[in-house]
């Protein structure tokens, strides 16, 4: 387990160093919150969709397919425990600060996060099987997330082509089809997706980097209240995950993706929505900030813990 733990931590230390890399530039002006703004969109409609495709690029056969709706059906078991527990355990007086938390301790960080380490650990099989997860949190934070954080509006309308048409949804949807078809792309098209797809592991980084600038570690570690959902997303929930493959005998490769997507920290999604629909911005800011930085110990721990039981 130790060896397990030192390659996973070291790949999440890269990360983490990239993230370093974020706020330093941020610091010296170069990565200014408009900057940042245009980068995750590039991300979201660029760089994840080519990578994602750029994975599906497979031969096609029965048992990857199998294993596709195996991650999802996790994915979608994994997100509703998190939903029910959240619902029952994170509470607050006041409920634009309830809502916020109950959305952090919910969806993870699974793209952004989730998606460099499953390329770092398990290559594009991992990508391939991590875009499962992804289109699963896309489509529940897009329906009973937005629902969630509009409590007490009246003003927002859910929409069905939101949630299942966005960034998230669509880059596996055309990836998907490529691979059911088995249609292989001309050389120069899938080197350019894959140059593209490559800049996934940095640019995340060194958003949720530049996104720290100006918070004191003090004031972070003192928000109390936070700590419960923070527990809930980086600790109950992905042991939780753990059980069920090892009860169910999940194959290894797709239950690391899915520790993966299930251990990483609070999705950057909760501040944006938390601006978008007027909700608490700083408890949002801080729980996706703190959460962050646990999870290099979290995340490791309980990867190396899996691949050492299902070795």
């Amino acid at each position: 387990m130790l060896e397990n733990f030192i390659q996973i931590g070291l790949q999440v230390l890269v990360l983490f160093l990239l993230m370093a890399v974020g706020l330093i530039a941020a610091k010296m002006g170069f990565l200014t919150k408009e900057v940042c703004s245009k980068m995750t969109d590039f991300v979201l409609y660029f760089v994840a969709p080519a990578l994602i495709i750029v994975s599906f690029q497979l031969d096609f056969n029965r048992e990857l397919l199998a294993g596709l709706g195996i991650t999802a059906l996790l994915a979608l078991v994994i997100q509703i425990l998190n939903i029910l527990l959240a619902k029952v355990l994170v509470r607050h007086q006041d409920k634009s600060k309830e809502c916020v938390m109950q959305f952090g301790a919910i969806f993870s960080n699974c793209g952004f996060m989730g998606l460099p380490l499953d390329q770092a650990l398990f290559g594009n099989e991992g990508v391939f099987y991590g875009a499962a997860y992804i289109a699963v949190f896309n489509v529940l934070s897009w329906s009973y997330g937005i629902i969630l954080m509009n409590k007490g509006q009246s003003n927002y309308h859910l929409s069905l082509k939101k949630v299942f048409i966005n960034p998230g949804t669509v880059g596996v949807f055309i990836a998907l089809i490529f691979f059911l078809a088995s249609i292989t792309l001309p050389q120069p098209i899938y080197k350019t997706l894959e140059y593209v797809g490559s800049l996934n592991t940095p640019m995340p980084m060194f958003i949720i980097g530049a996104s720290m600038l100006g918070m004191s570690l003090t004031q972070l570690v003192c928000q109390w209240k936070i700590y419960l959902p923070i527990i809930l997303r980086l600790v109950i929930i992905p042991v939780l995950a753990i059980i069920i493959m090892i009860i169910f005998h999940v194959d290894p490769l797709i239950a690391g993706v899915v520790l993966i997507g299930a251990s990483a920290p609070t999705a950057a999604l909760t501040s944006m929505f938390a601006v978008k629909f007027d909700k608490d911005t700083e408890i949002s800011v801080n729980m996706v900030a703190l959460c962050t930085l646990f999870s290099v110990v979290t995340m490791p721990l309980l990867i190396a813990f899996l691949q050492t039981i299902l070795a």
